[in-house]
């Protein structure tokens, strides 16, 4: 799990809180997740993020598989059992 992951562990929906990341923390923090938020601007190195749970719901065994797959870079042009065909 990445670290943001380890932030949403144990939060209900409906919870809210708040993080302060640098910059330069972010691939390390997101890992393998995309994230897209806007430059920050000149005068700050921090983003500043609020974070609200909308949804929480029960995911399929293939679907944990195929995330744990991606995050371990089986890619490589294989087909790892995943049902992925070498696609990730």
């Amino acid at each position: 799990m990445t670290p943001f992951e380890y932030e949403l562990s144990g939060k209900h929906e409906g919870e809210r809180f708040s993080l302060s990341l640098r910059a330069e923390d972010m691939p390390m923090f997101f890992e393998h997740l995309c994230v897209c938020l806007p430059p920050l601007p000149a005068n700050t190195d921090k983003y500043y993020l609020n974070i609200t749970i909308d949804k929480i719901s029960d995911v399929s065994a293939s679907e944990v598989v195929k995330a744990l797959a991606g995050a371990t870079g089986c890619g490589g042009g294989h087909d790892c059992g995943c049902g992925c065909g070498g696609n990730h």
